[in-house]
């Protein structure tokens, strides 16, 4: 296809992959704006067009594209997400340099009005991990009595609900 028609099936198919984008986000808990994901969507497949022969193909390379880029947390785009200015070193400091009283009880409370917002399991991991910082897949592993591949499986749940936790604080403050 040519980068013509391209566009032009892209643009027809937009609000499918609109939808598509939109779910694939609620359902891997994602903070990336839906538009930044189909935006680097379109530069991908506009990049690639000499493997694209049809619709379907269109429709196959967007939708694995979007769902990676979510998914992953290396890709570029969750890199652009959280390398905004101040984003990372402002939870760092407010976590871990408690050097007042007032910003003690608001990191204390941000934890108790996060933790009712998980679930169960979300909970025990955001305790091993936020609460009593244990930061290895192997340290999970032991601490919870399974397998180290399943502590490594688990290590990465807890990434992505510190990441959950940093977003929370960044929208409540």
């Amino acid at each position: 296809m040519t980068k013509q028609e391209i566009n032009s099936h892209f643009v027809s198919i937009y609000s499918e992959l609109e939808t598509y984008t939109k779910k694939a986000i609620r359902s891997l808990r994602s903070s990336i704006d839906p538009y930044a994901a189909l935006s680097e969507c379109f530069i991908y497949v506009d990049m690639n067009c000499d493997k694209i022969d049809s619709t379907q193909t269109l429709i196959a390379y967007s939708k694995t594209f979007i769902k990676n880029n979510i998914k992953w947390r290396t890709s570029p785009l969750n890199r652009k997400e959280t390398q905004r200015p101040g984003h990372v070193e402002f939870i760092e400091d407010f976590g871990k340099s408690h050097t007042d009283s007032r910003t003690q009880i608001i990191y204390d409370e941000s934890i108790n009005t996060f933790n009712k917002v998980l679930n169960t399991y979300e909970k025990r991991l955001f305790d091993l991990y936020i609460i009593r910082n244990i930061r290895t897949g192997k340290a999970i592993a032991n601490q919870l009595d399974v397998s180290i591949t399943c502590g490594y499986s688990l290590l990465h749940e807890c990434k992505v609900i510190e990441e959950r936790f940093k977003n929370y604080i960044i929208n409540s403050i």
